[in-house]
């Protein structure tokens, strides 16, 4: 594929697409010819990572297409986030070869369950069994286990501690205390607060399926291949009325994204980090060629089918869904509210109606742990259409936090409703609690960021900030560590207008000099990103005339404006002051 063109097309000039994407799949051209390609999930262009060997698909995909105005992408998102629907939506199309066997049950523990996955997907002695959450993403949720463990994995992810409330007060004090929650990324600790905390009704197990061997550094990995695509519109002239498709696929690219480990050099290398490929693990390759051309013959008729949803009526859906999902009508309703969800940035009315048909549909659940997650779900959603009206927002959030105590995007939502509020240590709690139960969500680091600052506690504002850049790098956390740090320095007016003398600089004992070279560091990062230059109106900007005054104080105690960096004896200016410090963001999970 020839690279990107260096400079971008002129905005008439690039293609218009109704939707581009990436499929993540596992690919063995040694296989039959029906076996080697498997789609693990589907995700949306727009919010995908494209690391290394693949960041060329993104450099491809700005520099030649845009998408369509006025286009409605809610009826792609579902195809795009949850793994379960993306299954049974490849399934109908008659695509199942390119399919894992994979089998769906409600997040219920029995004594059974283990038997019921085993003899779903034909597993035998000591096989080993991937779980999955359906609407989570880099790899968060996914588990390599064994036969032999599986009843006693599953009894641990679907039964949460005894005393909730007692759990997550213990964790939100320790995570205070440090600023982190200790965790790592893919660790079993760490996935066990997943499960616990998600509001999908039902979870996925599959089969494994492994890739060809791809080598890197002299060691061979069990790779997932990431898939770009962009979908355009067929013009009028050649849709006729022979359809089988009404769009094209253009690749953008594919690459291979590497698990944390290598194969072993000896046995089969079933090992959870040998297999499963997260963000930022072990890098990424290239991908032959003739494997690229091979994927994207066994891709290219179903893409336009799968993405060809056109428009049903709210009816037509319910129906669909109901005939699909009637064993489970509990899951066929958290997809029509998932509908919803996804319709309300274009019509909180149309989404209302959306919610209104899914709380009917599940009004004939059986009543278990699958009907509370959906329920909680359902009631979160209900709080931010109704937003407006205070008192009824109020009700729908009690109504979300009693269905489901351990539920991450209640507290992330009551988090932000606090902190809107002026509420800030109900905010913090909030925040924390929601890290807690979901460590790898980036939005409560950012919260609890801004919040430090604003209570001048430069400390805690710098190491809550370096936890989420550690797992998240972004212009957020590099602004947030910036300010920090430049306070850090002292002396200097707190925020609240008195003398700092609390903090005059790191715990670690670092010399002003290397806090306000950092601090300017961090700060100049922010501000030529591209979240810093985005909008232009000041009013809208995350960058504001004070940061301007805190990079030029950084420069005149550096003395760098002629390039020199020897710090003022005897500084002629004061630190800025601001009340309200921080980046955040207001994003409601669907």
């Amino acid at each position: 594929m020839a690279p990107p063109p260096k400079k971008p097309y002129a905005k008439k000039e690039k293609k218009p697409v109704v939707f581009w994407g990436i499929l993540d799949i596992k690919f063995d051209p040694s296989k039959p010819v029906m076996d080697r390609v498997k789609i693990l999930e589907a995700g949306d262009g727009r919010t995908s990572k494209f690391t290394a060997a693949g960041a060329a698909i993104k450099d491809r995909y700005d520099s030649m297409y845009r998408l369509e105005e006025g286009g409605d992408l809610s009826e792609f998102d579902l195809l795009a986030k949850d793994k379960k629907f993306l299954h049974d939506e490849i399934q109908s199309r008659g695509y199942d070869h390119l399919l894992p066997r994979q089998a769906s049950f409600p997040r219920e523990y029995t004594e059974r369950l283990a038997d019921e996955v085993k003899a779903e997907l034909g597993l035998k002695g000591n096989d080993p069994v991937v779980l999955k959450l359906c609407n989570r993403t880099r790899a968060a949720g996914v588990l390599l286990v064994w036969c032999a463990e599986l009843d006693a994995k599953l009894r641990m992810l679907l039964q949460p501690p005894p005393n909730e409330q007692k759990w997550l007060d213990e964790q939100v004090q320790m995570l205070e205390e440090s600023n982190s929650t200790g965790l790592l990324p893919g660790t079993f600790e760490e996935n066990l607060r997943h499960w616990w905390s998600n509001e999908h009704p039902v979870f996925i197990a599959e089969r494994l399926y492994n890739s060809v061997p791809v080598v890197s550094q002299g060691r061979p990995y069990n790779g997932t291949l990431r898939v770009a695509f962009a979908l355009r519109q067929r013009p009028r002239a050649r849709q006729r009325g022979d359809r089988p498709s009404l769009m094209d696929v253009d690749w953008l690219g594919a690459y291979w994204k590497l698990p944390k480990k290598p194969l072993p050099l000896r046995g089969p290398g079933r090992d959870h980090e040998c297999v499963i490929s997260a963000a930022r693990t072990s890098g990424s390759l290239p991908v032959d060629p003739a494997h690229c051309s091979e994927v994207y013959a066994a891709l290219g008729g179903l893409l336009p089918r799968l993405f060809d949803v056109g428009d049903r009526s709210l009816p037509e859906r319910a129906e669909s869904l109901e005939k699909r999902y009637g064993e489970t009508p509990v899951l066929g309703a958290y997809f029509m509210a998932r509908f919803g969800a996804a319709k309300y940035d274009n019509s909180q009315q149309v989404a209302r109606t959306y919610l209104t048909q899914a709380e009917a549909m599940a009004s004939g659940a059986p009543p278990g742990r699958s009907t509370r997650c959906f329920t909680s779900f359902l009631q979160r959603w209900w709080c931010i259409v109704c937003a407006q009206d205070q008192q009824k927002a109020v009700h729908c959030l009690r109504r979300s936090r009693k269905s489901m105590e351990l539920n991450a995007n209640y507290w992330f939502l009551n988090g932000v409703r606090e902190f809107q509020l002026g509420r800030r240590y109900g905010a913090a709690d909030s925040f924390r609690k929601c890290l807690a139960l979901d460590p790898d969500f980036k939005n409560p680091y950012m919260y609890l960021g801004a919040i430090s600052l604003q209570e001048a506690q430069w400390s805690n504002a710098l190491e809550i900030s370096q936890a989420g850049e550690g797992r998240h790098p972004s212009p957020h956390f590099k602004y947030h560590m910036g300010v920090a740090l430049a306070n850090l320095a002292g002396p200097s007016p707190s925020v609240a207008g008195g003398a700092l003398g609390a903090e005059p600089c790191l715990r670690d004992g670092n010399p002003r000099k290397k806090l306000w070279q950092r601090a300017l560091e961090c700060l100049c990062q922010a501000r030529l990103s591209p979240e810093g230059l985005r909008r232009k109106n000041l009013s809208k900007s995350p960058w504001h005339p004070y940061d301007d005054e805190v990079v030029d104080y950084l420069e005149r105690q550096l003395h760098t404006p002629g390039g020199s960096t020897a710090i003022l004896q005897s500084p002629t200016v004061r630190m800025p002051t601001c009340s309200l410090i921080g980046w955040t963001v207001v994003a409601m999970r669907a």
